[in-house]
């Protein structure tokens, strides 16, 4: 998501730049109203934090103008006046929502997700964790790093030959404390439970996968890439014959 912050205080501007972009957007900061309209007038970004109190040009008039021109972008309304008249000013003036100085800025990005989620244009952010790259809004799956890849590769492929007909085909990316959680799941006729404790062996094929291809050695490598990663991979069946592979990566 790219993210404009105008705000002419440096320190607080510098900031709420470092605090956005470990919370993954992508900003630009500008400290005057004149840059502002300029930056914002592109129509390139996705959300805008606007101080109302800055030299050149008001946040006011800075947001009348993009409204006057068409300009969609959702807008917050940054300021240390937090007076009733004054933040009825901003919503007149086109604002999307008002947050008045001081402020926590958990709070502050909880309001602007929420304001993303309102928007017409709204796009899920990429989630990026080392390697990888989910993109929500398309569900591609991107993997940087080559050992990754293969990895993952090597999971779609294991459920494309051994899933039961029609079965759906699920790929997951999630993140917890401790690093990149990949969870691959499908229905499966041709393992039982005996069978996921040895699926990670060398040459090791359930009896009724082996008319389906293959040495047997994916899941092998899968784990050994999994172990380089300081992680591992484990696979286990539920109760409706749906077999799923558990990736933890550091």
């Amino acid at each position: 998501m790219r993210l404009l912050i105008a705000e002419d205080e440096l320190d607080l501007a510098e900031a709420l730049t470092v605090f956005f972009q470990k919370n993954h957007f992508s900003v630009d900061a500008v400290n005057d109203g004149a840059d502002a309209y300029e930056y914002a007038s592109s129509g390139e970004y996705d959300a805008i934090i606007l101080d109302v109190m800055m030299p050149k040009m008001n946040g006011i008039d800075v947001l009348r103008r993009l409204r006057a021109e068409g300009i969609k972008t959702p807008v917050m309304m940054l300021t240390a006046k937090g007076m009733k008249d004054d933040r009825i000013t901003g919503f007149n003036a086109g604002a999307d929502d008002y947050l008045p100085k001081p402020f926590e800025p958990d709070e502050l990005i909880c309001r602007v997700r929420a304001m993303l989620r309102r928007s017409d244009n709204y796009r899920p952010s990429a989630l990026e964790f080392g390697d990888v790259t989910l993109d929500p809004s398309t569900g591609l799956l991107a993997c940087s790093g080559r050992s990754v890849r293969q990895l993952v590769s090597i999971l779609l492929d294991n459920a494309v030959k051994y899933a039961s007909p029609d079965s759906p085909i699920t790929l997951k990316l999630e993140r917890d404390r401790k690093g990149v959680v990949i969870r691959s799941s499908n229905g499966c006729d041709n393992v039982d439970a005996e069978d996921t404790k040895m699926l990670f062996d060398r040459f090791y094929r359930a009896d009724k996968a082996r008319g389906s291809g293959g040495f047997g050695i994916g899941l092998s490598i899968a784990r050994s890439i999994a172990e380089a990663h300081k992680g591992s991979i484990k696979a286990e069946l539920t109760d409706n014959n749906t077999i799923e592979f558990t990736v933890h990566l550091k």
